[in-house]
């Protein structure tokens, strides 16, 4: 799980990596002096994109949203169960029970 960070710590690697993306667009603009307006929305686009990625992956996982996943129990056994992905029990043996996988 990604470390939390606080409002201004996100804000700021928000803004480095805002940065990063503009001197991008600025480097590849110096590589292709002759790029047509299209050509350049093209790039900034491509850019933005990884960008909002990054932005959203910063608000995301950087605040903690105070929700704890806390395990399922086994009412046969009472151990903690793990998501097997089996619908409705149709795997079912001694450690599976309803989708889950007991915990040994």
């Amino acid at each position: 799980m990604a470390r939390q960070m606080s409002q201004s710590r996100r804000e700021e690697t928000f803004l480095a990596a805002a940065s990063e993306m503009y001197n991008g667009l600025e480097a590849w603009y110096d590589e292709h002096p002759g790029a047509t307006y299209g050509e350049i929305e093209s790039e900034a686009r491509r850019c933005r994109r990884a960008l909002m990625g990054k932005g959203l992956e910063i608000l995301i996982n950087g605040r903690d949203t105070g929700y704890r996943v806390e395990g399922v129990r086994c009412s046969v056994c009472g151990g903690w169960m793990e998501f097997s992905n089996s619908r409705f029990g149709f795997r079912f043996d001694i450690y599976k029970h309803f989708g889950y996988t007991w915990n040994k």
